[in-house]
Formats: structure tokens, C-alpha cells, sequence
């Protein structure tokens, strides 16, 4: 794919997708998404840490572009906002 970044549900894949696009050498950077937004849960710091310790197993960390799976669109102002801001790796 000619893209400078591609976005991918992955929470809910347990990273497979981003595995087949590190088998296949994908070079451009790649969102994989570590909260699942169709879930009411609000993910704690450690769970988005966690999640992105996971990706940069497969992907140097330059590479990778944090986002939620699909954006925030079906959450609610009241579980967005409690999410934390800036997890550390």
C-alpha cells in the first residue's frame, strides 16, 4: 500500500494483523489500535502501556503511531475524557 501510515483494529486481534504486516516487512508506520472502543470500559494507564510494549515486539517504536481502534467515535465525552493522557513506554 502506497500510505505514509495505516491504521488497523488490533486490540481485539490479539496483535495478528500487526504480525502479518511485520512477516510481509511492511515499511511505512503503522497505528495498531490498543483500545477497543466498542468496549464501556476506560483503559487504565497500565493497560495502554501494556498494549504498547506488545507492538513494539513486532515494530520499532518509531514506526509505530499510537491510536484507539477506530478512532473515539462511539464513546461519550464522560469516557473519553477520564482516559489518560500520556502512558510511558
Amino acid at each position: 500500500m502506497d500510505a505514509d501510515v495505516i491504521s488497523i483494529e488490533d486490540s481485539r486481534s490479539n496483535n495478528e494483523t500487526l504480525m502479518q504486516l511485520t512477516d510481509a516487512d511492511y515499511p511505512r508506520q503503522v497505528g495498531p489500535g490498543i483500545y477497543d472502543v466498542h468496549s464501556p470500559a476506560i483503559p487504565s494507564a497500565n493497560y495502554l502501556t501494556e498494549g504498547l510494549r506488545k507492538c513494539s515486539q513486532y515494530l520499532p517504536t518509531e514506526q509505530i503511531w499510537v491510536n484507539p481502534d477506530c478512532g473515539l467515535k462511539t464513546r461519550r465525552w464522560s469516557e473519553v475524557i477520564p482516559i489518560p493522557k500520556k502512558p510511558e513506554i
